[in-house]
């Protein structure tokens, strides 16, 4: 049998040899043949979890303990999948590789149980004391629940030590506290505050002994299967990621980014539960079209996923990636099949070093995913039943380099999903509803339509015209968004209304984008309500002049769509029943840019007051004096941006400090600009405030980059909505305001325009 799981030692090959050797038989010296033969595995650099359990609790940080548990239940779970007991489930069995990732070894008691048996009975009872079974050890019964036992004890052992007998789970918890007190990294690569612990990490630690628990009861049929473990540990993961966000702070200014489906609506939806980071394999099932695919994936803290097959049998053909290797584009068709109306008839996989495919012998509407700058997909999400439906990409980037165009092999290519009201695909270059853009030699078709996020109740809302500039958004909103509506042009400059869509509850509101405003981002929450499995519960959009929201306060997933650099958000659509229940987007390239803000000043020197970006909820805190020019920013931060201070002078060289605005939290930061250096660009992230729901938004982090090149940040974490100042090449930021009390909740700026007699 083949086994080969990321959380399984490698079977390497073997060894079989033969020597002549001189032994004695019979008084004589006689050449007898000796075998050796030897099972080769890989090797693995940090040895067995043995070495480090002790009589506390495991002495590694705690996001690394959770990693080595749910690589074991991902190893086990793939070994029950295949009908494998391992038999002998313990510390010295599980080896770590050098980014401590477990791997089960040492399979010399393991049994394999035939097609339909749930068990066996031994005679000889081998193993290790203390991690058996007591049926095993009373009566010699073998099942799944056997090694479940034994996880159980590991479970123990790790969380709270092996002299835990007398050790309360009150005690536990308090002892990883006090490990976090001492050491932040002890929980996570993020900077991870007290509160954190006490709700999200406290919960995952009880979650995990309480596993444990139920892995050691006594009768068999109590202990929990692999899959209902694997559930419970990552209910617990998408709940700190509710908190802390998808993505850990260093993981640069790239966001994932969510694109498709292509294919048809049949099966069920298929995803994933994490975020992915890198992408290792893709295995894929092929005939006359797509039957199903699988892959694997490491999420943001460094766990291994293994996901699939979707759709009919498990695939052969297993894609391996390299390790300096990455998929760079999709490419594929997709068409009507037996009975079916739109199935994934072929892919093609194409990576920074060769292509993988075609896989799949059909033919249909062709589609192509390629990304660009340094991008790379990193994951897969679809539909599928008896055969692979649909399929979609996740990127480790946004729209502004993510590029739905020309199949690979240079055909036309269709435009996912942009539609006219009669259903007919328009491809890249207009369609019935003509064309948006200013060329007459080559009409502007670089539109795509990106998502929707959301829940599948309701209908289908879509527009009937191709959008070229958003010019308004109504909002209807309570606990959660109840409906959107909002107003367009299309290629003949005609201005539509497209909406309600949704229900007639909540309260309404409505902003108007100012003549050179545009869309830039929107990003969200995702939950339940009434019984509704997914609705839409929060919105906020953002300009690159502004933010507007949020609208609504409910809780849920998080999503957030950037489109940033070249493109702008042009339109909608979604699903609609009583509220809103999803919403993707309709992008374009953005306008020529031209003044944003409200302006103040003369000729000498025009400055604009642009934004804020945030939550516009409590105290304000601006200037009095226009400022010309900026001498030196103070930031303090933590997990969020807590204060603000700044050092300006005015048009007359009048000195003036402003600030701190905010509270007193975070560590401080003073960023002191050289007499010919200014402040060029200013980005950040925003998001509802997790701990104080009176709090619309906080700013979360921010990034300033001068003149000279220098990048100061970020301060705080990269989490939530992104945003950034507008500034073009000819000006310059000279000062800022904000909102907020406690922490600074949204932030603007001034920017100015620089003159000959003002670059001074």
């Amino acid at each position: 049998m083949n086994i080969r799981h990321h959380n399984i030692v490698l079977f390497v090959g073997y060894c079989a040899e033969t020597q002549e050797v001189v032994v004695r038989q019979e008084g004589k010296h006689i050449f007898a043949e000796k075998r050796e033969r030897l099972l080769c595995f890989e090797y693995l650099h940090n040895g067995s979890l043995h070495k480090h359990l002790t009589a506390e609790p495991c002495g590694l940080p705690w996001h690394i303990c959770y990693q080595i548990i749910k690589g074991i239940c991902l190893g086990l779970h793939y070994l029950h999948d295949k009908n494998i007991i391992h038999l002998d489930l313990k510390p010295d069995n599980i080896l770590l590789d050098d980014d401590m990732v477990p791997k089960i070894t040492d399979f010399g008691l393991s049994r394999l149980l035939g097609n339909g048996k749930s068990h066996t009975i031994t005679q000889t009872r081998i193993g290790t004391w203390g991690y058996m079974a007591p049926e095993y050890l009373d009566d010699g019964v073998i099942t799944m629940k056997t090694d479940i036992y034994s996880l159980g004890v590991i479970i123990r052992h790790m969380v709270k030590g092996r002299n835990s007998a007398d050790t309360t789970d009150e005690e536990v918890l308090a002892n990883w506290l006090i490990r976090l007190e001492k050491d932040p990294s002890q929980m996570m690569r993020q900077q991870t505050t007290r509160l954190l612990f006490e709700t999200e990490y406290k919960e995952q630690i009880k979650a995990c002994m309480d596993i444990s628990w139920r892995c050691t009861l006594r009768k068999p049929m109590d202990r929990p299967t692999t899959q209902h473990i694997l559930l419970t540990l990552e209910e617990t993961e998408a709940k700190i990621k509710s908190v802390v966000g998808p993505t850990p702070p260093n993981a640069g200014q790239l966001q994932i980014a969510k694109f498709g489906p292509w294919g048809g609506d049949g099966g069920k939806t298929r995803d994933i539960r994490m975020t992915p980071c890198h992408l290792h394999s893709v295995t894929i099932s092929s005939g006359t079209i797509i039957d199903s695919i699988g892959f694997s994936f490491t999420d943001h803290y460094g766990q291994h996923h293994t996901t699939g097959p979707w759709g009919g049998k498990e695939g052969t053909n297993k894609i391996e990636l390299g390790p300096s290797e990455f998929l760079t584009g999709v490419s594929g068709t997709s068409g009507p099949f037996k009975n079916l109306t739109n199935v994934v008839t072929s892919l093609t996989f194409v990576t920074n070093t060769r292509s993988y495919g075609p896989f799949g012998k059909g033919r249909g509407t062709p589609f192509h995913i390629q990304t660009q700058n340094n991008g790379r997909i990193v994951g897969f999400f679809g539909r599928s039943g008896q055969y692979l439906y649909a399929i979609g990409v996740y990127t480790n980037q946004d729209a502004r380099v993510a590029r739905i165009g020309r199949p690979l092999g240079g055909d036309e290519g269709v435009l996912h999903g942009i539609t006219d009201l009669s259903g007919q695909q328009r491809s890249r270059g207009g369609g019935p509803s003509g064309e948006c853009g200013d060329s007459d030699d080559e009409p502007n078709g670089d539109f795509a339509k990106f998502g929707p996020w959301g829940g599948d109740g309701g209908q289908p809302q879509d527009i009937g015209t191709l959008p070229c500039r958003l010019d308004r958004i109504k909002i209807s909103s309570g606990l959660i968004i109840d409906s959107i509506e909002f107003s367009y042009a299309g290629p003949d400059s005609q201005y539509r209304t497209a909406g309600p869509w949704g229900g007639h509850g909540g309260d309404n509101s409505s902003f108007q984008l100012a003549g050179s405003e545009f869309l830039t981002g929107v990003s969200g929450s995702i939950g339940t309500f009434n019984g509704h499995a997914n609705v839409i519960t929060s919105l906020t959009f953002v300009t690159n002049a502004r933010s507007y929201g949020p609208f609504g306060r409910g809780r849920g997933t998080s999503f957030h769509i950037p489109v940033q650099g070249n493109g702008c958000i042009v339109g909608f659509f979604g699903r609609s029943g009583r509220y809103l229940n999803a919403i993707g987007v309709y992008t374009a390239p953005k306008p020529e840019p031209k003044a944003v803000g409200k302006q103040d000043g003369g000729d000498e020197a025009v400055v604009a007051r642009i934004g804020p970006w945030g939550g516009v909820g409590n105290a304000l805190h601006d200037i009095a004096e226009r400022p010309h020019r900026l001498h030196r920013v103070t930031i303090f931060s933590g997990t969020i941006v807590n204060s603000l201070e700044y050092l300006y002078s005015d048009g007359d060289g009048q000195q003036h400090t402003t600030g701190p605005w905010g509270g007193c939290g975070g560590t401080g930061r003073k960023i002191h600009l050289a007499p010919e250096e200014f402040i060029v660009e200013v980005t950040g992230t925003f998001h509802p405030c997790a701990w104080d729901r009176t709090i619309p938004s906080v700013v979360s982090s921010l990034t300033l980059v001068t003149s000279t090149g220098k990048t100061h940040g970020p301060f705080g974490t990269q989490l939530g909505a992104a945003f950034q100042v507008p500034v073009q090449s000819d000006s310059r930021i000279v000062g800022f305001f904000a909102h907020g009390d406690n922490y600074i909740e949204a932030i603007g700026a001034y920017v100015k325009k620089l003159t000959e007699s003002s670059n001074r």
